[in-house]
């Protein structure tokens, strides 16, 4: 049996290391939610550029759908710039529909 203090310490040592193996800098947090963050208005800016090409081919629901998606993505990020520019495009697709 070993002695009372290499018990201790080998349980101190077990209990401790799996704690620095998965341990989380604060700023590596915030830089892998600014990564998604810039993932997701990459696709919601994707999604304006595919939603704006249907509309110049007339493909209007097709394209309404494009920047519903982006819209979603936008909302679900928090970023109203590109809530704006979906929004923009949703309401010039309504204005094409009435005057088809």
């Amino acid at each position: 049996m070993l002695p009372i203090r290499v018990q201790s310490f080998l349980i101190l040592l077990a209990v401790s290391a799996p704690l620095s193996v998965f341990s989380v800098e604060p700023h590596n947090i915030s830089q892998a939610v600014a990564q998604t963050s810039s993932d997701s208005n990459n696709q919601a800016d994707k999604l304006i550029k595919q939603g704006e090409k249907l509309r110049d081919t007339n493909q209007l629901q097709a394209a309404l759908k494009k920047f519903e998606e982006a819209l979603s993505i936008a909302r679900k990020n928090k970023d109203k710039a590109f809530e704006g520019k979906a929004l923009n495009n949703i309401g010039n697709i309504y204005a094409d529909l009435n005057q088809a």
